[in-house]
């Protein structure tokens, strides 16, 4: 928390910069300057991200804590108990970027109104994987709007690797195993057991590295077997359609580009 504080009041001060001129202001929660920013220049705001976790149902937890049914009441107490949890270490961190950079009282913790009325949500999935509740109709939760899932367009001048072009044309469509974002303590065992698994199915795979996930060391040669090919990354919306399928750690942009 000592290291990561500094970083986040570096990147505060960096919105605010940024926001100079602001017609609106779309935030994920996680840049903690966002709401702020919007409430200091008098301007819309619109909290955005991928999973449902600022809008509380009767119908399901809040998926920050899984998602699960425990009952009406239970149910919509998590998202309260949730969002408290998770805010409350930033508080003094938030209070101090609102007294020095945008001269505003303290934070009354409540950032699901702004300017009197309640903060427009735009969640970006499918209604076809998760439908909206029958309680988001009512007055509070008439701002948020279920989107469909979001996509970065591939940039016109990427070319696939030569080698994966081979790799791809060279017999049936590989499983792409992936684990993007989600690192490990230890990644070489991870990929061995990955390789193993590949080795028992008989398929041919594509190992994207990520963020730790799989340890590029453990790969050895595997870049230039005919069975698993090494990748640092390819456009999804690209590669997955030449895949027999999809094997990855369940996060929202894999999981939108694997459906």
């Amino acid at each position: 928390m000592k290291q990561v504080m500094p970083m986040l009041r570096r990147i505060m001060d960096d919105c605010w910069i940024a926001a100079q001129d602001a017609q609106c202001v779309i935030y994920h929660p996680k840049v903690l300057a966002g709401y702020h920013i919007a409430e200091k220049l008098g301007v819309p705001s619109f909290l955005a991200m991928a999973l449902s976790a600022y809008s509380p149902t009767q119908a399901f937890a809040n998926p920050i804590l899984g998602g699960g049914n425990y009952g009406a009441w239970l149910n919509r107490l998590s998202y309260s108990a949730a969002l408290k949890a998770v805010s409350l270490p930033y508080r003094n961190l938030i209070n101090a970027f609102r007294k020095e950079k945008l001269n505003l009282p303290k934070f009354n913790g409540d950032d699901l109104t702004l300017h009197g009325k309640p903060i427009s949500k735009l969640y970006g999935y499918s209604t076809q994987v998760l439908p909206s509740p029958a309680d988001w109709a009512t007055h509070r939760e008439a701002n948020t709007h279920v989107t469909g899932y979001w996509f970065l367009p591939t940039p016109d001048d990427w070319q696939p690797p030569q080698d994966l072009v081979a790799f791809l044309a060279h017999g049936p469509a590989p499983i792409y195993i992936g684990f993007g974002s989600m690192a490990t303590n230890d990644a070489a065992a991870t990929t061995q057991m990955v390789l193993e698994a590949v080795k028992r199915s008989g398929r041919r795979a594509i190992l994207a590295s990520g963020w730790g996930g799989l340890a590029e060391a453990g790969l050895g040669e595997t870049a230039h077997r005919d069975d698993v090919f090494r990748l640092d990354a390819a456009p999804h919306d690209c590669l997955f359609p030449r895949c027999a399928a999809v094997v990855h750690h369940g996060g929202a942009g894999t999981t939108a580009a694997g459906l």
